[in-house]
C-alpha cells in the first residue's frame, strides 16, 4: 500500500483532509479443517483448494472533507472497521492508497493501549505515546483530560484493573478528544458514561467540525447519521455502494434493511404455516405451538415502576413480562427488536448475546429487560418481544402486543451511539 502522509503543518483549512484512493484489503481463510494434528504439522503444506481470498475491502475511494462528519454505514461485515483500520495504520492495505494528517485520534477501542496494572495516570502516559503526543504536551493538557473524564482524582492513582468498563471507558475517549487530533475516526465506541458525560462528549466533536477537522463516525444507528453528519458512505460487502448526503443515502440504507426484514419474516411465517399444519417437526416443548404460549402482566416503566409519558434519552427504560405456556418450552430463546415507528430497525438480539440464555425448560418465566442508559434519540419507537426456537433462521412461537413509546432527549447535542444498545436481562 503506497501512504503518503500530510505534512507536519497543522491543517486550519476547510479541505479534504482524509483521501482514500482505490484501497483494497484481503485475507487468506481455509475453507474447511484438516483436523487439529494435520493443521498443526501440515499447515503450510494445505492445498490451495481449501484457501480462499476474503476481500474485506475492495476499490474504495473517498474523501472526508475538514469540518464534516462523514457517516459509514454497513451492515455487520461489511468492511467499516476494516477501513478504519487502515486509515490508521493499523492495518496495511493490499493495493491503493491513503492521504491523512499526521495526528488522527482513532476510537476503535477505547481501552486499547491500556495496561492493567498501570495507575489511570501512567497509561494516559502509555496512551499518549502511542498516538505520538510528547510526554511534555500531555503533562500540561494532563489536568483538562482528568475533568474531561469525570473520574475522581484519587482513582487515577489506582492501577486501571480496578476500574469499571465505563471509567476505563470515559478515560480513554477523554485522552483521545483532549489531545488537538487532525481528524478523529469513531468506530461505535461514543455511549460511555452517564446522559450529562455523552452531552459534554458529543458537544467536543462539534467542536472539531466547527474547527475545521475530519470526521468519519461509523454507526448502526441510522439516526446518529442522519442527524449530524451531512455525508454518508454506504460500504456493502467491502465495496462502496454509495457516496452522497446522509439523507439520501440513509434512506437507501434502511429501503435495503426493511427489504432483509421483511424476507426473513416472510420465512419465519412461511415456517410457522407450516408447523400448524403439521409439515414440520414438533416445536420445543412436545407439541406446544404459539398458541399454546402468551405473554401475560406485560409493564413498561422508567426502572422505579413509573410509566411517564415520555422517555428520557440517557434514562431508563424497563420491560416486564410473564411468558406462560401450556406444556413445556425447551430450547427458546428470547428475540427483542427496538424498531423506529416507520419500521425500521435499530437494534435486533438475543438475550442470551446479553449473557441472559433462558432456561432449557419452563412452563412459566418473568423476564425482564432493562435499557439503562436508553441510547436513543427523540422520536416515537416500537419495542418487539418474541418467543423463537433455536433454529436458523428462528421459528417464532409466540410474540408480545407490540409497544409503543416516545423519547425526548433533554439536551441539543446529540450523543453518538454504539452498534449494540446497552440492555440487561432477568429470567426467574
Amino acid at each position: 500500500m503506497k501512504t503518503s502522509d500530510a505534512s507536519g503543518v497543522r491543517n486550519s483549512g476547510f479541505s479534504d483532509i482524509i483521501s482514500v484512493s482505490g484501497v483494497s484489503k484481503r485475507y487468506r481463510i481455509t475453507t474447511e479443517s484438516s483436523g487439529r494434528a494435520a493443521s498443526l504439522f501440515f499447515h503450510r503444506l494445505a492445498s490451495r483448494s481449501r484457501r480462499a481470498d476474503l476481500w474485506a475491502l475492495r476499490d474504495v475511494s473517498f474523501e472526508a472533507r475538514g469540518g464534516e462528519i462523514l457517516g459509514l454505514v454497513g451492515v455487520n461485515g461489511a468492511g467499516k472497521s476494516t477501513l478504519l483500520r487502515v486509515l490508521t495504520g493499523i492495518t496495511q492495505a493490499d493495493a491503493g492508497g491513503v492521504r491523512r494528517p499526521p495526528r488522527i485520534a482513532a476510537l476503535l477501542d477505547l481501552s486499547a493501549g491500556f495496561h492493567p496494572s498501570l495507575t489511570g495516570y501512567e497509561n494516559l502516559f502509555l496512551g499518549a505515546s502511542l498516538i505520538g503526543i510528547p510526554r511534555e504536551e500531555l503533562r500540561a493538557r494532563l489536568p483538562e483530560i482528568a475533568a474531561f473524564s469525570g473520574v475522581n482524582p484519587d482513582y487515577l492513582e489506582t492501577p486501571v484493573r480496578y476500574y469499571s468498563s465505563g471509567m476505563l471507558a470515559r478515560l480513554g475517549f477523554a485522552l483521545a478528544v483532549n489531545t488537538d487530533p487532525d481528524a478523529i475516526l469513531i468506530d461505535e465506541v461514543l455511549a460511555v458514561g452517564d446522559a450529562e458525560f455523552q452531552e459534554r462528549s458529543a458537544r467536543r466533536l462539534l467542536e472539531f467540525r466547527d474547527q475545521g477537522k475530519a470526521m468519519i463516525l461509523a454507526s448502526h444507528t441510522v439516526g446518529v447519521i442522519q442527524h449530524i453528519c451531512a455525508r454518508a458512505l454506504w460500504l456493502d460487502n467491502g465495496s462502496v455502494r454509495a457516496l452522497g448526503k446522509s439523507n439520501d443515502i440513509i434512506r437507501d440504507y434502511q429501503f435495503f434493511l426493511n427489504t432483509r426484514i421483511q424476507e426473513r419474516r416472510g420465512i419465519d411465517e412461511h415456517r410457522q404455516d407450516d408447523e400448524e399444519r403439521g409439515e414440520t417437526d414438533a416445536l420445543p416443548g412436545g407439541g406446544t405451538d404459539r398458541h399454546d404460549i402468551r405473554f401475560n402482566q406485560i409493564a413498561l416503566d422508567d426502572g422505579s415502576g413509573r410509566r411517564p409519558e415520555k422517555f428520557a434519552t440517557g434514562g431508563a427504560l424497563r420491560f416486564c413480562a410473564d411468558i406462560i405456556a401450556r406444556e413445556p418450552v425447551r430450547g427458546a430463546s428470547l428475540i427483542i427488536r427496538v424498531l423506529h415507528d416507520n419500521g425500521s430497525v435499530i437494534d435486533e438480539f438475543t438475550s442470551a448475546e446479553r449473557g441472559q440464555p433462558l432456561p432449557d425448560s419452563f412452563r412459566q418465566l418473568r423476564i425482564t429487560a432493562r435499557f439503562d442508559p436508553l441510547i436513543l434519540y427523540r422520536g416515537h419507537f416500537i419495542l418487539e418481544i418474541l418467543l423463537a426456537d433455536s433454529g436458523t433462521p428462528h421459528s417464532i412461537l409466540a410474540r408480545n402486543p407490540v409497544i409503543h413509546f416516545e423519547v425526548e432527549m433533554p439536551y441539543t447535542a446529540p450523543p453518538a451511539v454504539p452498534a449494540d444498545m446497552p440492555c440487561e436481562f432477568e429470567a426467574q
